[in-house]
């Protein structure tokens, strides 16, 4: 067993602590690992800081990689994983208290940038203990993945459930329990005891409504939908989900193999030009009302005396 809990990684020899060019600050926060060949990974900018606050990683097993993206933020978690698993937390996280996560059986857990969670939020890829039918011996509660995407706001007390897909700039209603029975869309309130859909075609803001002043009430003015959308496109976030599926079900990968996947995917913006997408498609809409409107200019003008 291999414990750190103050920047004191010099004993560590069958697991590693890796940050790259950032600095780590530990403030009530420990890191056990249990088994080898373990790999705790924060990425950041040269001299950045990524801060652990009332964070518990435990390993229990071997050859899990937990990734951690810097954020403004500090880190609140309680992570735990079994063997072979995959923890991967985005840029710009948040959480009020912290966020517990489990993953077992070479599965993985995906939380996307930007996202925003309230307290008590549970993420499980398994249901802790295996179930057998009776007449053919065979398990029937296998274990799935956990694919949270970007701008997800998750409100008190949810759980996600094995299997969850939560689409881009979702918000999950206090309470919920989200299964891995459908793909939640992107841009949509769900809310429930299963969550089911509440509303369609949202976007959410950071500012919080304590923040809002009396002027800013009295006269209505919250920003433009400019300011604060995060508009994403279904068919998009559908695409970049099997594309990480395609990479991380591979668990059979090195752990370099794995690490040199998690940098690559978290340098990048997969839905950095949705919103030049929808302005193009936006474009291409008026382009094509503007050719009926001209068609119909031209039919009224032969047909009227």
């Amino acid at each position: 067993m291999e414990r750190v809990n103050d920047n004191d990684c010099i004993n560590l020899q069958e697991n590693k602590i890796i940050a790259e060019s950032c600095q780590l600050e530990w403030k009530n926060s420990e890191i056990l690992f249990e088994g080898k060949g373990n790999v705790v990974y924060f990425s950041g900018k040269k001299n950045e800081v990524i801060h652990l606050q009332n964070t518990r990683i435990k390993c229990i097993g071997d050859n899990n990689l937990i990734f951690v993206c810097s954020s403004r933020f500090p880190l609140k978690a309680v992570i735990t994983v079994g063997y072979g698993c995959t923890i991967y937390i985005g840029k710009k996280f948040y959480s009020t208290i912290p966020v517990y996560l489990m993953a077992n059986e070479c599965s993985y857990i995906h939380i996307g940038k930007d996202n925003l969670f309230a307290r008590d939020i549970w993420l499980r890829t398994s249901d802790m203990h295996m179930i057998y039918d009776i007449d053919t011996g065979k398990r029937i509660n296998k274990n799935r993945s956990i694919y949270i995407g970007e701008h997800v706001w998750i409100g008190q007390n949810v759980s996600c459930l094995k299997g969850a897909v939560i689409g881009n700039g979702s918000v999950i209603g206090n309470g919920s329990l989200v299964t891995g029975e459908k793909t939640m869309e992107v841009n949509t309130i769900y809310a429930g005891h299963p969550a089911k859909p509440i509303r369609k075609g949202i976007v959410w803001k950071w500012k919080g409504c304590n923040q809002v002043t009396e002027e800013e009430f009295l006269n209505d003015v919250y920003g433009s939908i400019e300011e604060i959308s995060n508009v994403y496109i279904d068919e998009e976030m559908k695409k970049q989900y099997q594309l990480f599926d395609a990479e991380m079900s591979m668990h059979k990968k090195t752990m370099d193999e794995r690490i040199e996947f998690l940098k690559q995917y978290s340098v990048s913006a997969p839905f950095s030009d949705n919103k030049r997408k929808i302005k193009e498609k936006q474009e291409k809409e008026n382009k094509q009302e503007n050719i009926f409107y001209k068609l119909f200019l031209k039919i009224k003008r032969k047909f009227v005396v």
